[in-house]
């Protein structure tokens, strides 16, 4: 799991995908393409999604209602 948020969880999968699953009946709400991510943190603190690809690009997520 990346991130968790408003009954929301930020899954990153073995298919390089990230599924946001709704925790309340946990049906999958839809998946996003992460094929370019090759590095990842978990962050049990916030909602904020932290990757990172192979060409050193960094980036901080954010989930928007």
């Amino acid at each position: 799991m990346l991130a968790e948020a408003t009954g929301k969880a930020y899954i990153i999968t073995s298919k390089r995908t990230l599924a946001v699953m709704d925790n309340n009946n946990a049906k999958k709400l839809y998946v996003v393409n992460f094929a370019d991510v090759s590095n990842h943190a978990a962050n049990t603190a916030d909602s904020k999604i932290y990757i990172a690809d192979k060409q050193g690009l960094v980036a901080c997520l954010e989930p928007i209602e």
